[in-house]
């Protein structure tokens, strides 16, 4: 399980509070990426790589990219379309951050336990 490459010392909810948040950054890097190549040499580490973080922010199945894009739509549709200036998006972006990792680190969690 995921959790079991995080540090022992942190408690599991400490633990999945950690891999959320790395996720999410990941996840939030990937969006970020607009150059094709950066895209590309993404693809290529997604698919040789064995970082769980990775991994676990490019995973279709997680659709955590999806959560992301959800999230900014409801926000775009919440604000009719206005469009925010770049110390907004980024405190927007901020914001969706905080949502979405203590989301996943709850599904983390229970998933943890789960598995035992």
């Amino acid at each position: 399980m995921a959790l079991a490459a995080m540090p022992r010392h942190l408690s599991a909810r400490a633990r999945a509070r950690c891999l959320a948040a790395r996720t999410v950054a990941e996840v939030l890097a990937a969006a970020a990426r607009t150059e094709p190549f950066e895209q590309a040499l993404a693809a290529t580490r997604a698919s040789i790589n064995s970082d769980l973080v990775f991994a676990l922010a490019h995973d279709p199945a997680s659709d955590i990219a999806g959560e992301l894009l959800r999230e900014r739509v409801c926000r775009f549709i919440a604000r009719e379309g206005t469009q925010v200036c770049a110390e907004a998006w980024a405190a927007e972006t901020a914001e969706i951050a905080d949502v979405m990792a203590a989301r996943l680190a709850e599904r983390f969690r229970r998933a943890a336990q789960k598995t035992g």
